[in-house]
This record gives structure tokens, C-alpha cells and sequence, in this order.
């Protein structure tokens, strides 16, 4: 199971609809991914959520996001 943090950055914007994500590739390490997601919250990013996956679609929506989020 691969686990990525999808975020937009702190101004509110993703990219063209779609998440900005990291790590690229993923993390097989869940609480990497969430000492991740809170070192962006800190920093002001928005909507940080973790989602995991064992097949990370070349095109990520806020969709997929939302239906794999943990």
C-alpha cells in the first residue's frame, strides 16, 4: 500500500484542478505520510489529505483523493 499526501498550496490553489501531491511515488510508511501532512498544515497548506493506493493513476483527481482518503 503506497500512501501520498495530496495538498494545495497555502494561497488555496492546486494545479489546474487536480492535487499537488507528495511523495512522488508514494510512501509505504504511514507515519511518514502523516508527519508530512502536519509539517504542511503547519506551514499553511490547504485541504492536506493522506489517500492510499496500490495503483497511483497517472492522472490523480480530488475524487480519487476524497474516495481513498484514510
Amino acid at each position: 500500500m503506497n500512501y501520498l499526501i495530496a495538498y494545495k498550496d497555502n494561497e488555496g490553489k492546486d494545479f489546474y484542478g487536480k492535487p499537488w501531491l507528495i511523495p512522488d511515488g508514494g510512501t509505504e510508511d504511514l507515519s511518514f505520510a502523516k508527519m508530512i501532512k502536519e509539517d504542511f498544515l503547519k506551514r499553511g497548506f490547504k485541504d492536506v489529505t493522506i489517500f492510499s493506493t496500490d495503483n497511483i493513476p497517472e492522472e490523480v483527481e480530488w475524487e480519487f483523493v476524497i474516495n481513498h482518503s484514510i
